[in-house]
């Protein structure tokens, strides 16, 4: 068994929180490919990493979230995906080695897949084919370079999502976490609820069911009930985004503190959730508050 599912299965991980928050945080331009900035500024995605793990992080996710060929073919980056996606797992796998001289425990990292971000006509094959070797593409780099594991998240259409874990396995045999995220109706784009989706993911092999971003983590818990009364000894992930964001400026502002969004923490692992972590507005002092209240829970088990 791999690493990772061996500690999985052990205790609870606690996942980093927000990349694109932190970054904004920095003056990043909105618009702005933030993929690019683990050429352009890899110290700030190096510094944001290294706050999450001192922040007491398990899991730190690549800045590869938007780093496949279709989604970077928005800003003339389409010839990059080799160098980007090395780029970033380069940072990402610097921090592992770090942890492993600084911390007692380990830190695992994912290998982060987002959507394509264009809506997909399924019953085109030449579609289906472009979209596919989009994954095939990125996947394959994020697994030669190391990762302990993939994270597919912030999707809304299933059937991209089993495309993409169907491609995973199709080129390795890494661990695979798949999120989706649900609109305020509880369901997705195509209407599916929380539990059709995750009897789907079970059946395509993945081995944790997630939810991430979505309206907030009421919602999430919302998604997690179904969850569990679908697949009641599943194993699942749970990335809620700080609230609905107002904005301010130029800039979007999130309304759920450190301490409120770990009160969820308890609860979500009541329902079967074996990695928690944080997703928009999050940051590392959300993780941090997550940490003690993850602790405090395993603590009171023993």
């Amino acid at each position: 068994m791999n690493s990772f599912m061996r500690q999985l299965r052990t205790q609870p991980l606690l996942a980093d929180g927000a990349m694109g928050t932190m970054l904004y945080a920095r003056g990043v331009a909105v618009g702005h490919c933030l993929e690019q900035l683990v050429i352009d500024r890899p110290e700030w995605v190096m510094e944001i990493h290294l706050a999450y793990a001192n922040a007491g992080a398990d899991l730190i996710t690549s800045h590869t979230f938007g780093a496949n060929r279709l989604r970077l073919a928005h800003y003339g980056l389409e010839n990059r995906v080799a160098e980007l996606n090395a780029a970033a797992m380069r940072l990402a796998l610097d921090v592992r080695e770090r942890a492993a001289r600084a911390f007692e425990h380990k830190v695992y990292v994912a290998g982060n897949v987002g959507p394509v971000g264009r809506r997909v006509e399924w019953a085109d094959p030449l579609q289906q084919r472009v979209v596919v070797d989009a994954y095939r593409e990125q996947i394959g780099l994020l697994a030669e370079a190391g990762t302990d594991l993939l994270l597919f998240e912030t999707f809304s259409d299933l059937v991209e999502l089993e495309v993409a874990v169907q491609a995973a396995k199709e080129l390795c045999n890494l661990p695979l976490v798949a999120s989706m995220s649900y609109g305020a109706d509880g369901r997705t784009l195509a209407g599916q609820d929380a539990a059709r989706v995750t009897t789907r993911l079970l059946a395509s092999g993945v081995d944790v069911v997630g939810v991430n971003c979505s309206t907030g983590p009421a919602q999430v818990m919302a998604a997690l009930r179904e969850m569990q009364r679908a697949a009641p000894d599943g194993m699942f992930s749970a990335m809620s985004n700080a609230g609905l964001p107002e904005r301010v400026g130029d800039r979007l502002q999130y309304p759920i503190g450190p301490n409120e969004f770990a009160g969820y923490v308890p609860p979500y692992l009541k329902l079967g959730v074996r990695i928690v972590g944080g997703c928009c507005g999050t940051t590392p002092a959300h993780v941090a508050a997550m940490r003690e209240a993850l602790d405090g829970h395993l603590a009171l088990k023993e």
